[in-house]
C-alpha cells in the first residue's frame, strides 16, 4: 500500500509541475501579444465624418474604417 501511495504521490507531483510550467509558457506567449499598458492610453480609434445639410439631413459619411 505504501508503495502504491508513494507512486501516486510522485504522479501527482510531476503533474502539478508540468501543468505550472504548461502555464507559465501559455501565459507568457499570450501576453507576449498584447500591447503595452502605455499605449492603450493614448488610443484615438478611427472615427467617421458625418456631414449634414442646413436642414439637418446627412449628405455623407467619410470613414477610413467603420466600425
Amino acid at each position: 500500500m505504501k508503495r502504491v501511495f508513494k507512486w501516486l504521490i510522485i504522479f501527482f507531483i510531476v503533474v502539478g509541475v508540468v501543468l505550472c510550467i504548461s502555464g507559465a509558457a501559455l501565459w507568457y506567449l499570450w501576453s507576449s501579444n498584447l500591447p503595452y499598458i502605455g499605449t492603450l492610453k493614448d488610443y484615438n480609434p478611427p472615427i467617421i465624418s458625418t456631414i449634414y445639410s442646413s436642414d439637418g439631413e446627412i449628405i455623407g459619411r467619410f470613414w477610413e474604417e467603420k466600425r
